[in-house]
């Protein structure tokens, strides 16, 4: 699974110049693995990571390449509306103005654009953010998850020191958080072979 992962890390890249892998702590993966010799008190959790489209990745300062210097990262994605509702409800929080949405500006790809009329989905952003602490001296890793209306989770910590993104450029561009696929420059050129004919 992780080289299939990867593979598709590369393939991103290759095409839109940038390929993000964002992992996370996922509570919902069995192991295989039990707490006592018994086996009987399951071991749940385990980190689990998914790639992004560079499309609906964000970053709050665009000019810059370093992403542990960025300011906030936010991830755009579209869910089914009733998970959604039930992160909301697991997390103690109303799923009442969570309402399905007709956002085809998140949904990355070719065919991104043609979502059904009744689709029964909803844009999920979830934001990155250093807190600081008041004395400026330290910081830890926060988030929060909404919709258009609405908290799907509220802002908590992570735990952890770092954005949990490892961005991958295929070709590096000076003063920019996204970098240049190795076909970018051959688009040009095989427009002009196409008007030639």
């Amino acid at each position: 699974m992780i080289m299939k992962k990867k593979e598709e890390i590369l393939r991103n890249a290759y095409v839109s110049g940038t390929g993000i892998a964002y992992s996370y702590w996922n509570p919902d993966i069995e192991t295989g693995l039990f707490a006592d010799a018994n086996q009987e008190v399951a071991v749940k959790g385990d980190i689990d990571f998914e790639v992004l489209d560079i499309e609906n990745v964000d970053f709050g300062d665009p000019n810059n390449e370093d992403i542990e210097s960025q300011p906030y990262i936010i991830i755009a994605q579209r869910l089914d509306i009733e998970s959604v509702k039930r992160e909301a409800r697991k997390n103690r929080l109303s799923d009442q103005d969570i309402k399905t949405d007709k956002n085809e500006e998140y949904n990355a790809g070719d065919r991104g654009d043609e979502e059904p009329n009744d689709s029964k989905r909803t844009t999920v952003l979830t934001k990155f953010y250093k807190e600081w602490d008041k004395d400026d001296k330290g910081y830890r890793v926060m988030a929060v998850r909404v919709t258009e209306k609405a908290y799907v989770r509220k802002p908590w910590c992570l735990g952890i020191k770092h954005y949990p993104f490892a961005k991958f450029c295929w070709e590096r561009r000076r003063s920019s958080a996204y970098g240049d696929s190795e076909i970018t420059y051959l688009i040009p050129n095989q427009i002009a072979i196409n008007r030639a004919l």
